[in-house]
């Protein structure tokens, strides 16, 4: 009789046999649609361009975006 542990080892490196090859594939095939649905996922689009933290802040006060409205925007995200 093998341990759980030699169990899992055989189902990690593919020598599984019988149910543990069954489990095995089957994970192997929702990782593998996971993978495909990632893949082709659209990319996000934004409405308008991204702001860096070193840019001017849109807000207009001619200071660098991380010194006056970044922190405002962190804390509405969260």
């Amino acid at each position: 009789m093998t341990s759980a542990l030699e169990q899992l080892e055989s189902v990690h490196l593919g020598n599984a046999e019988g149910a543990d090859k069954e489990a095995s594939n089957a994970v192997a095939e929702g990782v593998l649609a996971q993978l495909k649905t990632l893949l082709h996922a659209e990319p996000v689009r934004r409405e308008q361009p991204k702001v860096g933290r070193n840019d001017p802040c849109p807000c207009g006060s001619h200071k660098k975006f991380k010194k006056c409205c970044w922190k405002k925007q962190q804390q509405e995200e969260e």
